[in-house]
């Protein structure tokens, strides 16, 4: 009896359902996971799918954006946005959708450690500091290497807080700050022009600047010299969570812009409109609920694939195949065409025997007799 009732609950219906429910499962995940680095949906050692959860949590939107037009949608005298070392070029309009954040007190954090398309971006937005590109190394303040330095010298500031350290992680270092750096390593620290990891005669050992603040129109720019900061495997190290934390703390709403990152892929591009799309989650609602009762109440579901076929019927039917329309020379050439094999005296008792039902039936209620005599 115990089997029986086992084998019943763990039906081929049941056990089909449980199947196509982990497929659609794994597939789900694969789609909306990515293996891109310092992505916000990469959960590996490289990717930034922590600081994205930690984020998400203290906010009622969603923060990851692929598309420059939320900064027009932004309240930006209480935002910050991370731009972490995007790969393409920001276009002049897109520029000018930054610039205007910006004058309505916006604030962006840009993070680089390679001399690519961001010094660009620098210059565009009128902002004097620049990413050098060249490594950084620290033999005397580190984590486990000296490419990884320990960075203590932190400026006390409403951006910062109380801060006390955070990590790098073969980072680089800043140009031309002009007094705007807030951060900076210690004095033992060289820049590895040859990348050979060893300390030259021409590489002075002297402090370097890594984090900068710099008023742009009504807003502030932050130039941070090393977007690795901020990735899963280093986001606990050394003060790290620390300096997220108190980056998140200092606004109200925080933005993600992978808009000019690789690795954003459309189906996390298209949860990510329907996230922000209120008729969208609306229709999905209703057809989940529209599924659950297909799904659970097999009457309804009859009579809507009884619908469905009625509908699918008057569609594809039309008076000129439809031989309740027809003439009779008319009935006997669809009838010879639809059935050759069958005579000329049995179409012609069809044809008959449909001319007399029509005239018999009333004008609602025209059926073709049955073909099968």
């Amino acid at each position: 009896m115990a089997d029986d009732s086992l084998l019943t609950v763990f039906s081929p219906r049941v056990l089909l359902a449980g199947f196509i429910i982990a497929i659609a499962l794994a597939i789900g995940a694969a789609a909306v996971t990515t293996s891109a680095t310092l992505t916000a949906y990469n959960p590996s050692w490289d990717g930034t799918s922590e600081m994205r959860s930690t984020i998400a949590t203290d906010s009622s939107t969603q923060p990851v954006v692929v598309d420059t037009a939320a900064y027009d949608r932004a309240e930006a005298n209480d935002t910050l946005a991370f731009i972490l070392a995007p790969r393409e070029t920001y276009n002049t309009s897109e520029v000018n959708q930054l610039q205007a954040f910006l004058d309505r007190g916006g604030t962006i954090l840009v993070a680089e450690d390679q001399r690519t398309e961001t010094n660009q971006l620098l210059a565009d937005l009128g902002v004097k500091a620049r990413i050098d590109g060249e490594p950084l190394r620290d033999p005397r303040q580190y984590y486990r290497n000296p490419a990884a330095p320990v960075i203590t010298d932190v400026s006390k500031n409403s951006t910062l807080g109380e801060l006390d350290q955070f990590t790098l992680n073969r980072g680089t270092v800043l140009r031309s700050t002009d007094g705007t750096a807030i951060a900076n390593t210690s004095d033992f620290a060289y820049i590895d022009q040859n990348d050979n990891e060893q300390l030259d005669r021409n590489e002075p050992l002297r402090s370097y600047p890594v984090l900068a603040s710099e008023q742009v129109s009504n807003g502030r720019v932050l130039v941070l010299s090393d977007p690795s900061v901020f990735i899963n495997q280093m986001v606990a190290r050394g003060g790290n969570h620390a300096f997220l934390n108190q980056l998140i703390a200092s606004n109200d709403y925080i933005m993600l812009d992978y808009s000019h990152s690789p690795g954003t892929t459309p189906a996390i591009e298209l949860w990510l409109w329907t996230n922000r799309t209120a008729w969208a989650q609306a229709a999905i609602g209703a057809l989940a609920g529209l599924a659950v009762v297909l799904w659970t109440h097999e009457p309804a579901r009859r009579e809507i694939y009884t619908r469905m076929n009625q509908a699918r019927n008057r569609i594809n039917r039309h008076p000129d195949t439809d031989p309740i329309h027809l003439n009779a020379n008319e009935r006997a050439t669809f009838l010879q065409n639809k059935h050759p094999e069958w005579d000329s005296d049995r179409i012609q008792r069809i044809v008959e025997s449909m001319d007399k039902a029509n005239t018999q039936s009333s004008p609602t209620d025209q059926s073709p007799p049955d073909t099968n005599e």
